[in-house]
C-alpha cells in the first residue's frame, strides 16, 4: 500500500461510512427484474472509483425498491484497492430516498485491520450520511501504526478497544459514532502489559474519530458514567476524553476511587499520560488505612482520613499501585474518627503501607478530648502518629470540662507527636494547668487508646515541676527539680495521683505568700522520690530514697532550722492541711540535727541512728517529737554553739521538742550512755544505765534526769551506782536508790599526783551526791570506809 493510500486508510470510520454512499447507485437508469452479479459503481468528480455495491442477486420492486441478497460494498477512498468492505446477507434499497435497511446482521471491516463493526439490523440514510445499527453492536478498533519519524499514537489510540452497545448511530458529516444502551468499552492489552486495562460503562457514548491519524480522537460519555483502570475508578453523569493529551474530564456528581482513596468534586480531570487526578469545586477525598490488622480497641471509623478542599491534585504511579502524592490548597480540612484538622494547604505522600500527610498555613487540629496547633502538622500512617513542628501547643481537656482553659492541661513544645496510646513532646516543653506547671526538654504522655484518658506523664532530661494551690494563687508550696519524673494519673485520667522522680532530686517551696512567713517550709534532696497526692492534688505522703537530705527552712529569724539525712524517708501529711508535713520516718544511716539558731541562747543538737521518726505540729509545722532506734547517738551543744553540753548513746531514744526545735525531754532505752560535755570547773561526768528520762531547761541545760537499770555515774575518779538514779537541776544533786554505792575521790590530789583521799559509802537506803561540792548525804544506815584523813563537815 502506497503512502497516500495508508494516510486515507487511517481515516478510519469516515471511509467505512463513506463507502456506503455507493448504495445511491448514482442517478443511472436501473435494470428491472432479477439481476445476477448485481454491481453498481460510484465515481467521484475526477472519475475515480469511490465505491462499488455488489449483490449476488438483486430483484427490482415497485417505486424504486430493490431487494439485494449477499450485499457487499467496497470503498476505495481514492485508492486502487478497496479500503473498506461491508457485508450483509440481504437488504432493501430505496433508490428515490437513497436509503438502505435490513434486520439482518452487518459486518464492516477496514482492509488495514484497524476497524471491525458488527451488529444486527441497520438503516443507512445516504442524504444525511447517517447509519443506524439497531441491535447487538460490537466494535473492535485497533490503533494505526505511526509512520517513521512520527510520534506514537496518543492515549487510548495506543491499544485495541472493544466496544459493545445496544444501538449505534453514525453521523458521517461529523465522523461521530453515538452508542446507546448498556454501553461498554474495554481496552484490550497485549500480552506482557504491566498497566491495567481501561474500561468504560455508561448509558450513552459518542466517539469522534480522527480523520488524519486514525483511531479515537475524543470520547463523550453520558448517563451514569463509570471509568475504571485497575484500582482507579471515576464516576459521573458526563465525561469527556481527548486522545491528543490523554485527559479524562468528569462532571456532574463526579466521584472517584482508588485502592487507597475515594472522593467527590464538582469536576474531575484525570490525565492518564501523567497519572494525575485534579479535583475542583468542593472537593472531598477519603484516604483509607492500609490493610494491616488493627488492634481490637481501634475504632473502625478511625480507619479513614477524609479531606475537604476547594481543589486538589493526586499523582498516581504508573503501575497498579495506590496513590503516591496528593496536594490540596485553598483552605483544607481533614478528619479521621474524632480527629479534625485544617490549614491552608496539604500534601500527602504514601504507598499502600505507609504515608505522610502534611498541613501548612496556620494548621490546627482537635479531638473530643484535645486540640492543638503548630507551624506544620503531619499525619503518618499506618502508625497513626499526628505530629506538630515549630511553636506547637496542645490542650488536653478533662472529661466534661468543655473548652475552659482552667480545666485543661496545656502543653507547649518545639515539636510533638500524638498517637492513639501516647503523646511525645520535645524541645522546650512547658505543661501547666490550674494546679501544676512543669518544664523540661522531653515529655511523654501515656493514654488509653480507646478513651484517650491520660494514664501517666513522663519527663526526661531534667524537669522542674511547681504546684499551685489555685489558679493565679501567690502560694506555690512546692517546686520539684529532678532528672526524670513520672506523673501517674488516677483511674479516671483527670488528676495526678502519684509523682515518681529520679536523679538528683530537689523538692522545695517555690514561693510563699507574705502571710505564711511564720510557717516553716521544707527542702528535700534525694535520688528517688515518690509523692502521693489526694483528690485535691494536695501532697498526702512522700517516699524518698538514696542519699536523702531533708531540712526545714525558717519562717522568721527566731525559728531555727533542722536537717535529716538517711537512705529512705517517708513523709506523712496532715489531714486537711495543704501540703503540711505531720510525720517523718527515715531509715539507714540516719542523722537528725538542728543546723542553726537565731539567737545565742538557741542550742544546736544532732542525732544519729539507723531509723528515726518525727511528729510535727499540724498547725505550726514545727517538730514536736522525735523517735530513733538502731544505735542512737545524740549530741547537744552549749549555747555558745562550739562546746558539747552532753552526748547520749542508746539502742533507742524518744525526744520531745519545744519552740525553735529545742529538745525539752529525752527518753532512751537499752545500753544507755550519757556524758557531760566539756566544763572548765569540774571534769565531765558520764552515766550508764538501761533507760533514762531527761528534761532540759529553756537554755538547753540539764533540768532533771531519771535513770533505771544498773545505773553507773562517774566523774573523774569518783563513781556512784544504784538501781535508780535521779538528778535535780536546781540543787545539782544526784540521788541514787536501790542498793546505792558511792566512791568519792579528792580531785585536787588526783590533779597534783598526790595520794587522793577516798570515801567508799554503801549500804544506805538513799545516797545524794552533789558532784560540784563533792559532798554526799544519805538516809538509813550506811557504811563508810575512808582512805586518808577524814574531814567531817563543820557544824552549821
Amino acid at each position: 500500500m502506497n503512502a497516500p493510500a495508508a494516510q486515507h486508510c487511517r481515516g478510519g470510520w469516515a471511509w467505512l461510512w463513506g463507502g456506503l454512499l455507493a448504495a445511491s447507485l448514482l442517478a443511472q437508469e436501473r435494470p428491472v427484474g432479477r439481476v445476477k452479479n448485481f454491481a453498481v459503481p460510484d465515481y467521484d468528480a475526477q472519475n475515480r472509483r469511490k465505491a462499488v455495491l455488489y449483490g449476488e442477486e438483486a430483484i427490482s420492486g415497485t417505486n424504486g425498491l430493490w431487494h439485494i441478497n449477499r450485499l457487499r460494498i467496497e470503498s476505495y477512498a481514492g485508492q486502487t484497492n478497496p479500503a473498506w468492505i461491508v457485508e450483509a446477507p440481504a437488504c432493501l434499497y430505496h433508490d428515490p430516498t437513497r436509503r438502505a435497511w435490513s434486520d439482518a446482521s452487518l459486518t464492516a471491516i477496514s482492509t488495514d485491520g484497524q476497524l471491525r463493526v458488527t451488529g444486527q439490523g441497520f438503516d443507512w440514510r445516504q442524504t444525511e450520511q447517517i447509519l443506524v445499527i439497531s441491535n447487538e453492536v460490537r466494535t473492535l478498533l485497533r490503533p494505526g501504526k505511526p509512520q517513521p519519524g512520527t510520534a506514537a499514537m496518543p492515549g487510548l489510540a495506543r491499544h485495541d478497544l472493544e466496544l459493545t452497545a445496544q444501538t449505534l448511530v453514525y453521523e458521517g458529516q461529523r465522523s461521530a459514532a453515538r452508542y446507546a444502551g448498556n454501553v461498554r468499552v474495554r481496552e484490550l492489552l497485549p500480552a506482557g502489559a504491566t498497566n491495567p486495562p481501561v474500561t468504560l460503562a455508561c448509558g450513552e457514548l459518542t466517539i469522534f474519530l480522527s480523520t488524519n491519524r486514525g483511531g479515537v480522537e475524543a470520547i463523550e460519555a453520558r448517563q451514569q458514567v463509570v471509568f475504571t483502570q485497575g484500582g482507579a475508578r471515576l464516576e459521573g453523569e458526563l465525561a469527556r476524553y481527548q486522545a491528543v493529551d490523554d485527559v479524562m474530564v468528569v462532571e456532574r456528581g463526579a466521584r472517584w476511587e482508588t485502592g487507597q482513596m475515594s472522593g467527590q468534586a464538582e469536576r474531575l480531570v484525570f490525565n492518564r499520560s501523567k497519572d494525575e487526578v485534579h479535583a475542583m469545586g468542593q472537593a472531598r477525598t477519603r484516604l483509607r488505612e492500609s490493610a494491616a490488622p488493627q488492634p481490637p480497641t481501634t475504632n473502625q471509623a478511625a480507619q479513614v482520613l477524609e479531606l475537604t478542599a476547594p481543589s486538589f491534585s493526586v499523582q498516581l504511579p504508573a503501575s497498579n499501585r495506590p496513590l503516591t502524592t496528593l496536594h490540596a490548597t485553598g483552605g483544607v480540612s481533614i478528619s479521621r474518627g474524632d480527629l479534625k484538622a485544617g490549614g491552608e494547604s496539604l500534601s500527602f505522600s504514601g504507598t499502600s503501607t505507609s504515608g505522610v500527610a502534611r498541613i501548612q498555613g496556620n494548621p490546627w487540629w482537635r479531638t473530643e478530648s484535645a486540640e492543638g496547633k503548630a507551624a506544620e502538622l503531619a499525619w503518618e500512617r499506618p502508625a497513626n502518629v499526628f505530629s506538630g513542628r515549630g511553636g506547637g501547643q496542645v490542650v488536653l481537656r478533662r472529661a466534661g470540662s468543655g473548652t475552659g482553659a482552667e480545666q485543661a492541661l496545656t502543653v507547649q513544645a518545639d515539636e510533638y507527636d500524638l498517637a492513639d496510646d501516647y503523646a511525645a513532646f520535645r524541645g522546650r516543653v512547658v505543661a501547666e494547668d490550674a494546679q501544676w506547671r512543669m518544664e523540661g526538654p522531653q515529655l511523654r504522655l501515656r493514654q488509653d487508646p480507646r478513651t484517650r484518658q491520660m494514664q501517666a506523664i513522663q519527663w526526661e532530661g531534667g524537669v522542674s515541676a511547681e504546684q499551685r494551690l489555685a489558679a493565679g494563687a501567690a502560694d506555690i508550696p512546692w517546686r520539684l527539680q529532678c532528672a526524670g519524673l513520672t506523673v501517674e494519673m488516677a483511674p479516671d485520667g483527670q488528676r495526678a495521683s502519684r509523682l515518681v522522680a529520679v536523679g538528683n532530686i530537689r523538692l522545695e517551696p517555690a514561693r510563699l505568700p507574705p502571710a505564711a512567713t511564720n510557717r516553716p517550709a521544707w527542702k528535700l534532696q534525694c535520688e528517688r522520690l515518690i509523692l502521693g497526692l489526694n483528690a485535691q492534688q494536695q501532697l498526702e505522703n512522700a517516699l524518698a530514697e538514696q542519699r536523702v537530705y531533708l531540712e526545714t527552712l525558717p519562717g522568721d529569724e527566731r525559728t531555727p532550722a533542722w536537717a535529716l539525712t538517711g537512705e529512705r524517708l517517708t513523709l506523712g501529711m496532715a489531714a486537711g492541711r495543704t501540703n503540711q508535713v505531720e510525720r517523718v520516718q527515715v531509715e539507714q544511716q540516719v542523722t537528725l540535727r538542728q543546723i542553726g539558731g537565731g539567737t545565742q541562747r538557741s542550742g544546736l543538737w544532732h542525732l544519729a541512728s539507723q531509723q528515726a521518726s518525727l511528729r510535727l505540729n499540724p498547725v505550726t509545722g514545727e517538730a514536736v517529737e522525735a523517735q530513733a532506734g538502731g544505735g542512737v547517738h545524740a549530741v547537744q551543744l552549749h549555747s555558745n554553739l562550739t562546746q558539747v553540753a552532753w552526748t547520749l548513746a542508746a539502742e533507742s531514744a524518744r525526744l520531745w521538742l519545744g519552740a525553735s526545735n529545742r529538745v525539752e525531754r529525752l527518753q532512751a532505752r537499752r545500753e544507755v550512755r550519757v556524758e557531760q560535755g566539756y566544763t572548765t570547773n569540774l571534769p565531765p561526768w558520764q552515766m550508764q544505765c538501761g533507760e533514762v528520762d531527761i528534761t532540759f531547761s529553756p537554755s538547753n541545760t540539764l533540768q532533771s534526769l531519771e535513770a533505771r537499770e544498773a545505773v553507773v555515774i562517774t566523774q573523774g575518779a569518783s563513781r556512784a551506782t544504784g538501781a535508780l538514779g535521779l538528778y535535780h537541776g536546781a540543787s545539782k544533786d544526784f540521788e541514787l536508790r536501790g542498793q546505792p554505792s558511792l566512791l568519792l575521790v579528792e580531785e585536787r590530789a588526783a590533779r597534783t599526783n598526790g595520794t587522793p583521799r577516798r570515801l567508799e559509802i554503801e549500804g544506805a537506803e538513799v545516797l545524794i551526791w552533789n558532784r560540784e561540792a563533792q559532798t554526799f548525804r544519805g538516809r538509813g544506815p550506811f557504811r563508810i570506809r575512808p582512805t586518808g584523813p577524814l574531814r567531817l563537815p563543820g557544824q552549821p
